[in-house]
């Protein structure tokens, strides 16, 4: 009955295998927003902190930051589970419609009830702003006057802080449902007269693409939503920067003689 944890990666262990709960659930910290220069003044350590071995008695009445974490996230104490990469329902359904000579068919895909680890948020949370990163990351940062934000500080380069956050937390994990147009195919079949002048029994042309739309939560800031970065058996929908699956277009012709 004990916790298995699993996934360790920079942050330390990504998943975990819990009684009770999904495979390879997420493991991380919950984020709540970040630390404000009005917590640092006003959140003291008291008695229940030292009964709950959150800290010593002597800090009894200090504050539980400091002023260099000003603007760093603020964090539950203990990791928890964040989500899951087994989603509760996958499926499929696809059709095909036909009017006079002309037939279109079309196959979508499904998923919903799972969560996505959007791990390239560890080199993404750039919070020196020199690197290749989020825009949310400099429009929303914290600046002192917007405690509400779920962004860190932007800090310079010589501060002492880290510029990636190695830390896994919520706010890496997203909604990983999303609907697919696997395949879309737009075709014509000629009538027996053309075809008998064309000398042939049968002719039809037809056009299809492969992987042509695709719709996911607005909070999702990777490529594709069901790739995976890990071929561990426990690492489904953690993604690194995973490589999408192309997009084909393909024109044929059917001839029958």
């Amino acid at each position: 009955d004990e916790d298995i944890e699993l996934m360790g990666w920079v942050g330390g262990s990504e998943a975990i295998l819990r009684v009770g709960e999904s495979m390879g659930s997420f493991y991380g910290y919950r984020r709540y927003g970040v630390i404000t220069k009005e917590m640092q003044q006003t959140e003291k350590w008291s008695q229940k902190d030292v009964d709950n071995g959150l800290c010593s008695a002597i800090q009894i009445g200090t504050s539980k930051y400091s002023v260099h974490q000003i603007g760093r996230p603020n964090r539950s104490a203990k990791k928890e589970i964040i989500g899951k990469g087994l989603p509760d329902w996958t499926g499929d359904f696809s059709n095909t419609f036909n009017y006079k000579g002309f037939d279109i068919t079309m196959d979508w895909q499904f998923v919903m009830g799972v969560q996505t680890m959007q791990q390239f948020y560890h080199p993404t949370y750039d919070r020196f702003g020199i690197t290749n990163g989020l825009k949310n990351i400099l429009y929303d940062a914290y600046d002192g006057t917007n405690p509400k934000t779920m962004e860190q500080m932007i800090r310079l380069c010589n501060s002492g802080h880290a510029g990636q956050d190695t830390t896994i937390d919520s706010s890496w994990i997203c909604s990983g449902s999303y609907l697919r147009l696997n395949m879309l195919q737009l075709g014509y079949t000629f009538s027996s007269d053309i075809c008998r002048n064309l000398g042939v029994h049968g002719l039809r042309v037809y056009i299809s693409g492969n992987n042509l739309a695709l719709m996911t939560s607005s909070k999702f800031n990777g490529f594709d939503p069901e790739s995976s970065s890990h071929g561990d058996q426990f690492g489904q929908n953690m993604t690194f920067y995973s490589y999408p699956r192309s997009r084909t277009y393909t024109f044929g012709v059917n001839v029958t003689f």
